[in-house]
């Protein structure tokens, strides 16, 4: 077994919510600042914190802001669901032997917010790294390599899947092989060492 670790990012990877936080981002801040983004500009952010993701519109964050697209990500909670072999592959890659971990940018709250979805996945998962959990955050390496070091893990043992460039990127500076997660990537072009363009696909490409 090559990669022993796999860590998973969470948005656009393991679930399908990128629709539905591009869209409620978008209503608020032209309710809350009257300006308006285009689908590009927030897709662009997706995958970072909120204090960098915000930084990178030129917008002034605020606890009220959060908590007023929390809300409008909880109305439409409905939507947002596991990509389709996402159960499955985890429980596959856990009889295999592999220690699974989820290393994403989303704070305990944001995290939370998708409860009814994690219980499904939680029971194949080792360690789970938020961002409260590191002084930096992706693309700096810093969130994978805390998921190493709870798992006692080796760069070269190690794999990283995620849908973004900021994702590849942690795993690159991290010594760590990166998967692209083609499957709910926006960029379906994003460079990786590895690619997949399903869940289900991971089981063969990764060795």
């Amino acid at each position: 077994m090559r990669f022993k670790y796999i860590a998973f990012d969470v948005d656009g990877t393991l679930i399908d919510a990128l629709t539905v936080a591009v869209r409620t981002l978008g209503d608020v801040l032209q309710e809350r600042t009257g300006k308006t983004f285009s689908d590009e500009q927030l897709h662009n952010i997706m995958g970072l914190t909120n204090e960098d993701a915000f930084r990178c519109l030129g917008i002034d964050i605020s606890d009220r802001l959060i908590e007023r697209w929390l809300y409008r990500q909880a109305e439409c909670s409905g939507q947002i669901t596991l990509f389709d072999g996402v159960q499955e592959t985890l429980c596959e890659l856990k009889r295999r032997g592999h220690v699974l971990g989820i290393v994403t940018s989303r704070s305990r709250a944001e995290y939370e917010a998708d409860r009814r979805l994690l219980d499904g996945i939680e029971p194949f998962i080792d360690h789970i790294v938020l961002c409260e959990m590191t002084r930096e955050h992706k693309p700096s390496p810093q969130p994978l390599l805390k998921f190493m070091e709870l798992c006692g893990a080796r760069p070269a043992e190690t794999v990283y899947v995620g849908d973004t460039v900021w994702d590849m990127e942690c795993a690159a500076s991290a010594g760590a092989t990166g998967c692209a997660a083609l499957w709910g990537a926006l960029d379906k072009k994003v460079k990786a060492p590895l690619c997949a363009s399903s869940p289900k696909e991971l089981l063969s490409v990764i060795p």
